[in-house]
């Protein structure tokens, strides 16, 4: 599998590739449509991130300024 012009089982996996990949994005179209039909949006309210002190974050910039 290397030349331009490829051979006939190169051909064959683009192709299964090619038809994979419109199914794929056709489904995820559908689902965004159907979730945007209805309102929906995410909700991180109540995830709990991490975050760096005030001392942590004037130090990286502190570093990053030169």
């Amino acid at each position: 599998m290397g030349d331009y012009g490829g051979n006939s089982l190169e051909t064959a996996l683009k192709e299964i590739w090619l038809k994979e990949r419109d199914r794929n994005t056709g489904f995820f179209h559908r689902m965004a449509s159907a979730h945007q039909d209805m309102g929906w949006k995410a909700d991180i309210g109540r995830l709990q991130f991490d975050q760096i002190s005030q001392q942590e974050a004037e130090n990286l910039e502190r570093l990053y300024r030169g």
